[in-house]
């Protein structure tokens, strides 16, 4: 599927010190609008996910799907694969609040595919039981055709429940 092609144009006032302004009509044809996609789960208790191996991530599913544009997003997976025509530099933004079963240092990261984003990462600690815990991380990757985008989370060292409230992963395509 194509993305749809705006025509637009613009007054243009361009001021220069010391100089006559200049007004003229400039005309955008064939701009592209920006590709966009975000999944999220607003629910109190939201999903539980069980983190069976320390250290190894767990792709944090449930959400529902919300807006999007040139991406496809599956709330129950938990992804949001890019375009076929919206290949690019993205700016990844996620935020989580969430409780857990313990006492416990939780690793939370953008994955692509079967690939950890190490500059979408974030380390967060819980502080008791049942208490909510709340944390944001964001950055910028290059992102191909069919890409799938996850938000995964781990466990430093135990075997431990955690219970996604509140998440929000969204896409939006720089360049």
């Amino acid at each position: 599927m194509r993305n749809k092609l705006l025509t637009v144009s613009l007054l243009l006032t361009v001021f220069m010190v010391g100089s006559a302004q200049y007004h003229g009509l400039m005309n955008l044809d064939n701009i592209t609008p920006s590709t966009y996609g975000q999944i999220y789960i607003d629910a109190t208790p939201g999903p539980t996910l069980a983190l069976t191996t320390a250290g190894t991530f767990y792709q944090v599913i449930t959400y529902t799907a919300g807006e999007f544009f040139g991406s496809t997003v599956n709330g129950a997976a938990g992804t949001i694969t890019v375009g076929p025509e919206s290949a690019g530099v993205y700016s990844v933004q996620y935020s989580v609040s969430y409780t857990s079963s313990n006492q416990e240092i939780y690793h939370f990261s953008v994955f692509v595919g079967a690939v950890q984003h190490n500059q979408c990462s974030l380390e967060d600690k819980a502080a008791n039981a049942s208490d909510v815990t709340n944390a944001s991380s964001q950055g910028i990757i290059s992102l191909a055709a069919g890409d799938v985008v996850s938000l995964r989370v781990s466990a430093e060292n135990n075997t431990r429940t955690v219970t996604t409230n509140h998440v929000s992963l969204t896409l939006h395509r720089l360049r």
